[in-house]
């Protein structure tokens, strides 16, 4: 792995978190939910949470590995 893969990884990274932060700021592509916009706020924003959750996972195990231990 060179340092353009790395660059090009963390800036798809990036690219993502601001696709993400867009959605919950409520201007994504596409509402939650068009017949109950609060209800669809909620469960995206529950959906957001999820999915972070497991990245934060997935982000400790590589700066594990990072670090060697």
């Amino acid at each position: 792995m060179g340092k353009a893969a790395v660059a090009g990884a963390f800036a798809a990274i990036d690219a993502a978190l601001a696709v993400l932060n867009a959605e919950l700021d409520g201007s994504g592509p596409e509402a939650f939910s068009e017949a109950d916009p609060l209800a669809g706020l909620a469960g995206g924003c529950l959906d957001v949470l999820a999915g972070a959750a497991g990245v934060q996972a997935k982000v400790a195990g590589l700066v594990a590995r990072a670090t060697g231990t």
